[in-house]
């Protein structure tokens, strides 16, 4: 299946990829008057449909901006509104990763679309993010041209596992990085709130659900480092 994006009306068109067939067409909630687009899609390996919607007119953020999730039969099975507008947005297994207008990345949880951690502070809008296919850093587009990559533990460590994860590309073998986005065997949208509420902790991210417990850093492509435990959201 495909969907279209960018919809000016606050509708999102399935259609088949092969004939290019009708499916169905998604109408996200809202309560709003206002007229409502679709301005960001993701699409998970299991079918869920990922929307952001944007309430047009509106000058203030909160309530502006809106997550809606669906199923692989387009029931819609939860919405989260957001306090930041958002410029790219990938789903990784069962987690979504966002970047925004502010300039903040933030991990969410794809079946509850809640906040994994506080937000990574960028300094700068980003606008694009994508995570690498065995999960092991994140790569986050700047406004500024800067390229950061964003993986577990200290400057060195990430640096280090990155190269590693370079070469062993380059020539083919197998990787061996440990997945930031190791994905929960449980399927059960319950299970999944309760183990996210078990294992989360503030600052930091458990073992199980990443593959570590230590601490996300970031390194941009100019090897500068930033600290975003110093950098506070307005």
């Amino acid at each position: 299946m495909c969907a279209s994006p960018l919809s000016q009306d606050g509708t999102v068109i399935i259609h088949t990829v092969r004939r290019g067939q009708y499916v169905r067409c998604l109408r996200p909630p809202c309560d709003s008057s206002l007229p409502l687009s679709i301005l960001h899609l993701a699409v998970s390996w299991e079918g869920h449909l990922l929307v952001h919607t944007c309430l047009e007119g509106k000058a203030a953020l909160k309530d502006k901006n809106a997550l809606h999730l669906y199923s692989v039969n387009g029931k819609h099975l939860c919405m989260e509104p957001l306090q930041e507008q958002v410029t790219d947005m990938c789903v990784s297994g069962e987690y979504v990763v966002i970047g925004s207008e502010q300039g903040y990345l933030s991990i969410r949880d794809l079946y509850s679309l809640s906040l994994c951690s506080e937000p990574m502070a960028m300094r700068v809008p980003v606008r694009c993010v994508s995570v690498t296919k065995e999960q092991s850093h994140v790569l986050v587009g700047l406004e500024d041209g800067k390229l950061i990559i964003v993986g577990v533990g200290k400057p060195a460590e990430v640096k280090s596992s990155l190269r590693s994860y370079i070469a062993q590309s380059l020539e083919g073998s197998p990787l061996l990085a440990s997945p930031l986005l190791a994905p929960l065997r449980a399927r059960s949208p319950n299970r999944l709130l309760h183990q996210r509420d078990q294992l989360v902790r503030s600052g930091q991210i458990t073992r199980k659900l990443w593959g570590s417990s230590k601490r996300l850093t970031q390194i941009s492509s100019g090897e500068t480092v930033y600290d975003t435990q110093q950098h506070d959201r307005n």
